[in-house]
């Protein structure tokens, strides 16, 4: 408690997210769940739920990408951290970000040891704006203080691993407000 209040003030938000290529993909599996599993017509018990965010990240990677491109051409300062969890979703954004804006990306791929070069080179480098983010890879043990904006990609079933995340940024050597936006497409995650 002590440490929250030496912080910067933190405000987290659900931004809802209009696709209208997510909403097929919703009803889609909806449907197929409620015709092949008679008693479960609910996503959440079934393997369909995967496919539903596998299938919507990278529409809402597309999203993601037109604001963060927004707000890194508004404020020179900006530095921004995207969390997802599926690697579909990190191409994408990748794809979409990196012709405009260096980054690096910390997913699993690189070697462990090469990590904490690309934290420090993030944290020190004002021309890296950008760092897109596997949330079981990144969503703990480093710190992001460079950067004061987080974008959750994807809905975790364990809310601790979006406050794990989310905490990168919003911890003793933060200097700025910190924003959180966890994005969620509306009617479905």
């Amino acid at each position: 408690q002590v440490v929250q209040q030496l912080l910067p003030p933190k405000v987290r938000e659900v931004q809802w997210v209009d696709v209208p290529a997510a909403a097929h993909i919703w009803e889609h599996h909806t449907l197929k769940a409620s015709t092949n599993h008679s008693s479960h017509t609910s996503l959440a018990n079934n393997a369909d739920l995967n496919a539903v965010y596998t299938e919507s990240g990278p529409l809402k990677a597309s999203v993601v990408a037109e604001r963060v491109d927004a707000l890194l051409r508004a404020s020179q300062q900006a530095k921004v951290l995207i969390f997802a969890h599926h690697r579909l979703v990190l191409d994408e954004l990748q794809r979409l970000l990196a012709p405009d804006w260096e980054y690096i990306r910390l997913d699993g791929a690189e070697p462990p040891n090469s990590r904490h070069a690309l934290v420090q080179r993030f944290q020190r480098d004002a021309s890296l704006r950008v760092a897109i983010l596997s949330i079981k890879v990144a969503g703990v043990g480093i710190t992001l203080t460079a950067a004061s904006r987080v974008y959750l990609m994807e809905p975790c079933l364990d809310p601790g691993m979006e406050a794990q995340a989310a905490g990168r940024v919003h911890r003793l050597g933060q200097s700025k407000n910190v924003f959180i936006r966890r994005l969620a497409l509306r009617d479905s995650t």
